[in-house]
């Protein structure tokens, strides 16, 4: 918009005198005119803040919410799990110093007294021990109920197949 000087002075009529109360007024309505810029039709809106900015600043704020509120759960949650953590030491401790004591209760000397005079047991030696020959050696009979044969070593690896196979059926 381009605005509108005047440079030449105003041309009037020589009969007026262009310091009476009448073209004072003129002058000034004339020059208010001039000078001021030219309206349009459309004024400039005034800036408005839209719904989508508005929407986003609320999710951040929840976003920034609900991440301030999970570091609140998570202090409290170390706090709770170092509370635990000293409670388990001592627990320890504890467990430790009973195991100590049940040791000290459990002496071989008395068991081995109790054993002889209340369940009437006796320690074995030499004379007490007996040992039975069967003459024939040790076999080994399969689920099936056939004994295992011995002999060559093709014969020991069939039959270490065979119990494998066997095995996974």
């Amino acid at each position: 918009m381009e605005q509108k000087y005047r440079t030449v002075p105003r041309q009037s009529n020589l009969a007026h005198d262009m310091y009476t109360r009448e073209m004072r007024s003129e002058i000034r309505e004339e020059t208010r005119i001039l000078r001021e810029p030219e309206k349009t039709a459309s004024k400039a809106a005034a800036p408005r803040i839209s719904y989508g900015y508005i929407f986003a600043a609320l999710a951040v704020a929840v976003m920034f919410a609900m991440v301030v509120m999970s570091y609140a759960k998570l202090s409290e949650l170390n706090i709770r799990s170092g509370a635990l953590q000293r409670e388990m030491t001592a627990l320890q401790k504890e467990y430790t110093a009973i195991l100590a004591a049940q040791d000290r209760e459990y002496n071989l000397s008395e068991l081995a007294e109790y054993a002889e005079n209340h369940l009437g047991m006796t320690r074995a030696t030499a004379e007490n021990v007996i040992y039975i020959d069967l003459g024939e050696a040790d076999e080994i009979r399969l689920a099936d109920g056939t004994a295992a044969k011995t002999g060559t070593a093709g014969a020991k690896l069939r039959n270490a197949f065979d119990t494998f196979v066997e095995y996974f059926r």
